[in-house]
């Protein structure tokens, strides 16, 4: 697995914009699952979540993992996927989304890290902000290492 992967490509940001597919890799980042797995922990059919995970898969976002047993087992690609596509409504939306949870974990993490925290929402939304300015100041960077930037 890698530790960062950057979509540039609009169609895969679609890709992880559907509400099934995000679930899937919110729960691969916590460990690998199966397909049995993922259907019992998102309550829906496991032809469904197949045709998902395949999805995913193909769009290079998760990946088949090696093991002993029968049933395929799956992991996301990367730990962190950075979003630097042009923007469009519905990229705004999963990146929102993405950064929602991604500061609810944050306050998770210090919880469990021992750390009181009187105001969550307010934590919450401040790690939200940071995560978003660290996001938007990191473009210029990306930009200029990605292939044909300058």
């Amino acid at each position: 697995m890698r530790e960062v992967l950057i979509i540039t490509d609009p169609s895969i940001v679609k890709i992880l914009s559907e509400p099934t597919r995000f679930s899937i890799l919110k729960l691969l980042r916590k460990r690998p699952m199966s397909i049995n797995e993922l259907s019992e922990a998102l309550n829906k059919d496991r032809t469904t979540i197949y045709r998902h995970v395949k999805t995913l898969e193909k769009a290079g976002l998760v990946e088949e993992l090696e093991t002993p047993r029968k049933e395929k087992v799956y992991a996301r690609s990367a730990r962190i996927f950075l979003i630097k596509a042009d923007p469009d409504e519905s990229v705004e939306e999963f990146r929102q989304a993405y950064l929602q949870i991604e500061a609810k974990k944050l306050v998770q993490i210090l919880e469990k890290a021992g750390f009181k925290i009187k105001d969550k929402d307010a934590l919450e939304k401040l790690a939200k902000e940071v995560l978003n300015e660290i996001e938007v100041n990191s473009q210029p960077i990306i930009k200029k290492n990605l292939p044909g930037g300058s």
